[in-house]
């Protein structure tokens, strides 16, 4: 807790330096930064507020690269904070303004962003079916470590839709991806235990 304390005065006295300057882009960029360290400490309604005050400069801008960013970030907190159906909005706003820019990695993100928060709202289907466009971006992009988390949404999904032996698959392209990247970085995943366990609960279980 101490550590996001001392983050939280960085940015505020960051802030008070940039507001000095009439820094608006500096403004904006230490407002997101003080919202996800808020977020990180579940000060969620402060969280969002800060988002906010983010995305206001950046409407005033007209920066759409920094909506996005922040309509997916306000999507995050309102996802933390229960409020799905807000946060669904939030999530499309951005995924609307990336598709516009043709921001092929943005667009991979708001898919997992929407499919995440389907998922939440028992939309298991809807959920798949944005995890899928996710995988479609990142393996175009040979983005391995996203591929392998869509690869676990995937799974998830499939497994609530009681399609088992699919999810099991989905769940096992994951882990051989984080395989691979582990053989040849020595870096193993976090992610790599939790698909084991989602694999284990799935094997011997029917398709």
């Amino acid at each position: 807790m101490g550590n996001y304390k001392q983050a939280l005065d960085y940015h505020s006295k960051a802030l008070e330096t940039n507001e000095d300057l009439n820094d608006r882009v500096g403004m904006a960029k230490d407002y997101n930064n003080t919202g996800t360290v808020l977020s990180i400490m579940g000060n969620y309604q402060q969280a969002l507020d800060y988002q906010k005050k983010a995305l206001e400069i950046h409407t005033e801008l007209n920066d759409m690269v920094g909506m996005a960013a922040d309509y997916n970030n306000i999507g995050i907190v309102l996802s933390n904070m229960d409020n799905s159906p807000d946060a669904l909005t939030y999530h499309k706003k951005a995924l609307e303004i990336d598709e516009n820019l043709n921001d092929r990695v943005e667009m991979a993100r708001a898919y997992t962003y929407i499919g995440s928060v389907q998922y939440h709202l028992n939309n298991f289907g809807g959920a798949l079916d944005y995890y899928i466009k996710a995988l479609g971006i990142n393996e175009s992009l040979n983005d391995r470590v996203e591929m392998a988390k869509d690869y676990w949404g995937i799974g998830q999904a499939l497994k609530k839709l009681n399609k088992r032996k699919k999810a099991a698959e989905s769940v096992q392209s994951g882990l051989n991806i984080l395989s691979e990247l582990e053989k040849e970085t020595g870096y193993r995943h976090p992610l790599v235990e939790t698909l084991k366990q989602i694999k284990e609960s799935l094997d011997d279980k029917g398709a």
